[in-house]
């Protein structure tokens, strides 16, 4: 896989910065045409590595908020 593409997004609320950072880094990565995911709590950033010809930006989008959304509601 040729990951071509970093992008950030801002992220905030999460309270459980281990735990929880490297469950949503772990279930994003493995989505296909993902090289990495990185949580940084004290940016309130996740940091994609990815190939856009596989994966668009929009469903990094939905995962990761689905992700932060059980987390929310569940831990």
């Amino acid at each position: 896989m040729i990951a071509n593409t970093s992008t950030s997004m801002k992220i905030s609320g999460m309270t459980c910065e281990e735990m929880c950072a490297s469950r949503i880094e772990d279930k994003i990565a493995r989505l296909e045409g993902v090289k990495s995911c990185e949580i940084d709590f004290e940016n309130e950033t996740a940091t994609f590595l990815y190939d856009k010809k596989k994966v668009d930006i929009l469903y990094l989008y939905v995962q990761l908020s689905l992700q932060l959304a059980f987390f929310y509601l569940f831990v």
